[in-house]
C-alpha cells in the first residue's frame, strides 16, 4: 500500500514537470539565487525550483495539503530539511501565492531566522490562570533566541539610540532654522515710519543679511504691516536697496513674514538708558574724621 502511494506521488511529480518546460519558480530559501523569477499565477514548475535554475531530480510526498515537491539543492538528499518546499494542490497549482504558508520552515533553517528577524528582543505576554503575566503591555509569541539576545545585549543601544539622535537633530534642526529666520528678519523700526523706506539701520542689517548666512539661509524676510499696501511697499523697499548693494543677478528672495519684534527698537533703549544715568545719585563716602593731638592718647 505505501509503495502504491509513492509510485502514484512520483508519478504526478513526473507530469508536473513535464508540462513545466519553460516556466521558472522561486524557491523560498534565500540560500539559492534564482536563474528565472518568473511565475505565472498557479503555475510553478517543480522541476525548476532549483538553485541554478536548470531542471533536476525531486523528491515528491504527499500531505493533506496536496503535492510537496522538494527539490535537491546543493547537496541535499531526497528529503531535503524544508527549505525551497514548494506545495500544490490536486491541480498541480500553488496555492497561497507562492505555498508561504503551506509548509513551516524547519526550526534553525535559513528561512526560520529570516521569517524571525524582526521579532522584539524582550519578554513575552502570557496568559495563566486567568491573568496576563506581566499585566502590562508586552509583545506575544515565541521566545526570543540566544542569538537575538546576545545580539541585542552585543550592539546595545543601537538601535533604539538611534531614534533618540534622530528627535536631537530634528530639534536641533528646527532651532537652527528659527534663529536664521529670525537673524533675517526686516523689522518695522528698519524702515520709515512715513514712507515705508529702508532706513540706515536698515540698510546696515541688509548687507548683513547678504554677508554672514550661509547660502541656505540667505533669505531676507520683511515683516509685513497693518495692511496689504504698506506690505507690498516695504517689499519693494527692501528689493530695491538689496538691488543697490549686490546687484540683481545676485539677489536672495524676498519674502513677508508675519511677526513682532522680540527686542525693542534702539530709541526706546536710548531713552531708557539716559533716563536712569539721570536719576542716579552721587556717590557719597560717609567719611568720619579720627581726631588727632596730645588729647587723643596713645598712637
Amino acid at each position: 500500500m505505501r509503495s502504491a502511494t509513492y509510485q502514484g506521488a512520483a508519478l504526478a511529480a513526473v507530469a508536473c514537470a513535464a508540462l513545466a518546460v519553460g516556466t521558472g519558480c522561486r524557491s523560498l530559501s534565500n540560500s539559492g539565487g534564482m536563474a528565472s523569477a518568473e511565475c505565472a499565477p498557479g503555475e510553478c514548475a517543480p522541476g525548476e525550483c532549483h538553485a541554478d535554475g536548470a531542471a533536476g531530480p525531486a523528491f515528491a510526498g504527499t500531505s493533506n495539503r496536496g503535492t510537496i515537491v522538494r527539490p535537491q539543492i546543493r547537496g541535499e538528499g531526497p528529503h531535503g530539511n524544508g527549505s525551497g518546499a514548494v506545495c500544490r494542490d490536486g491541480s498541480g497549482n500553488c496555492p497561497h501565492g507562492g505555498c508561504p504558508n503551506c509548509e513551516p520552515p524547519k526550526r534553525w533553517s535559513e528561512e526560520w531566522y529570516a521569517q524571525r528577524s524582526g521579532d522584539p528582543v524582550s519578554a513575552r505576554q502570557v496568559d495563566h490562570a486567568g491573568k496576563q503575566w506581566p499585566p502590562y503591555a508586552r509583545p506575544r509569541g515565541e521566545k526570543s533566541e540566544f542569538s537575538h539576545i546576545y545580539h541585542a545585549a552585543h550592539y546595545w543601544p543601537y538601535p533604539y539610540v538611534c531614534d533618540d539622535r534622530a528627535y536631537v537633530r530634528t530639534v536641533l534642526a528646527l532651532q537652527e532654522h528659527n534663529g536664521w529666520t529670525e537673524a533675517t528678519t526686516m523689522y518695522e523700526y528698519h524702515f520709515d515710519a512715513d514712507t515705508q523706506e529702508v532706513n540706515q539701520p536698515g540698510r546696515l542689517h541688509m548687507r548683513w543679511i547678504l554677508q554672514n548666512p550661509r547660502p541656505e539661509y540667505r533669505v531676507i524676510h520683511v515683516q509685513t504691516a497693518e495692511n496689504a499696501a504698506l506690505t507690498e511697499a516695504r517689499l519693494a523697499a527692501t528689493r530695491l536697496a538689496a538691488i543697490e548693494q549686490v546687484g540683481e543677478a545676485d539677489l536672495p528672495p524676498i519674502l513677508p513674514r508675519v511677526t513682532e519684534p522680540l527686542g525693542r527698537p534702539a530709541r526706546e533703549i536710548d531713552a531708557i538708558q539716559r533716563q536712569i544715568f539721570e536719576t542716579i545719585p552721587e556717590p557719597r563716602i560717609q567719611y568720619i574724621a579720627v581726631p588727632t593731638g596730645a588729647g587723643a592718647g596713645g598712637n
